[in-house]
């Protein structure tokens, strides 16, 4: 039942896959529009929900438009390197650096939930102001996110 929040998400993974494939219909543009209200709905649906589980509550608003931006950014990183791998365009630095985001990205969406609400309800109760929790959280989050990408899934893979 909890990947029913996700299916939005999940559209929004196939039609960006369709369209790196050139095989996006007029339709499908329309309903990837719908599908990215949708995303901002659930992100907002999810702000209310977790706005006063943290030890000080945070006002839903600031917490959703936080969670948006962090959304949006993901999501044009996520365009970025579609688009360099479709056209094979850029540095090969640049390229480089794209391919560790975009193996870091799964692991990285599967902790940040489990292991960031534990992080900055810590960091909220030892007295972090809301925006040094999110950025100690998120630096949190990425740096398991590197060791499981970089250092486990290697040694599990051998």
């Amino acid at each position: 039942m909890s990947l029913l929040r996700h299916r939005v998400f999940i559209a929004l993974g196939i039609f960006l896959w369709l369209q790196s494939r050139e095989r996006l219909t007029r339709a499908a543009r329309a309903l990837a529009i719908l599908a990215v209200v949708g995303a901002a709905m659930e992100i907002a649906c999810r702000a209310a929900e977790l706005a006063d589980k943290l030890a000080t509550p945070l006002p839903v608003a600031g917490l959703f438009s936080d969670a948006m931006l962090a959304w949006l950014l993901a999501a044009e990183l996520i365009v970025l390197s579609v688009r360099a791998a479709a056209g094979s365009r850029g540095s090969p630095a640049g390229m480089s650096a794209l391919r560790a985001l975009g193996i870091v990205a799964y692991p990285f969406y599967l902790m940040h939930q489990s292991l960031g609400l534990p992080i900055i309800g810590g960091l909220d109760t030892a007295g972090f102001s809301p925006g040094a929790a999110i950025l100690l959280t998120l630096g949190g989050v990425l740096a398991a996110s590197l060791s499981v990408s970089a250092v486990l899934e290697p040694r599990l893979r051998r």
